[in-house]
């Protein structure tokens, strides 16, 4: 089958919006999502819930299940989820395993799709298709964390600053932490501010930090 230049700009821009839309919906946390999380750790009248190891373990379970039995089939094929949870955790969303496989095999779609349409063979593409669909979101992923990793270290310095005056000013190091959450943008505000929710919910302040340590390597 053959394609003048205008339609294949068509199916290719057809083909770019679609992928740009997923990653867009996949990458954007909703606000009232998170706030729903938070309050169910406080308890009424502002009392804390303490987290327990269950707690914790029935986390991890949901960031790798999935009602779609060839995504869990993916998880269980993973040489390292852990690794693959870090590098995500990096970009600051909240992006589940079993949905960024899904975005994949999205992505791997419809660029099959597209190549089928222009008339390549099939193996040729489910090839190439599968290394753009498995290559791209783990490229954009790497990019999100570096930027996200550049904007935390150039505001690292003023939040220790805002930290220290708060602990000469009397303040427990918590409180330090959970003010510069409060001051600082993101992605410093987020983390010092997760390490105080942290701290809240009955984690030890070491285990807290070395949250933070992953998910900003």
């Amino acid at each position: 089958m053959t394609l003048d230049n205008q339609n294949l700009n068509i199916i290719l821009g057809v083909c770019a919006m679609l992928t740009a839309l997923l990653f867009m919906a996949a990458f954007t946390n909703d606000p009232a999502d998170a706030l729903r999380r938070r309050l169910m750790r406080v308890g009424p009248q502002g009392r804390v819930r303490k987290s327990t190891t269950d707690d914790r373990q029935h986390a991890v379970r949901r960031s790798d299940a999935s009602t779609i039995t060839v995504l869990n089939w993916l998880i269980k094929l993973l040489p390292n989820p852990d690794k693959l949870r870090r590098r995500i955790a990096r970009t600051g969303k909240t992006l589940m395993i079993s949905e960024y496989l899904l975005i994949n095999l999205l992505v791997a779609s419809v660029f099959f799709s597209l190549f089928n349409f222009i008339g390549w063979s099939k193996i040729v593409s489910v090839m190439v298709a599968f290394i753009l669909g498995f290559g791209l979101p783990h490229i954009v992923i790497g990019f999100m964390g570096g930027r996200r990793l550049k904007k935390f270290l150039a505001n690292f310095p003023e939040a220790i600053d805002t930290m220290c005056r708060g602990i000469r000013s009397g303040l427990p190091i918590t409180e330090s932490m959970a003010a510069v959450g409060r001051e600082m943008p993101d992605p410093v505000g987020l983390e010092f501010g997760r390490i105080a929710d942290g701290v809240r919910i009955g984690q030890s302040l070491e285990e807290a930090m070395w949250e933070v340590n992953k998910r900003i390597d």
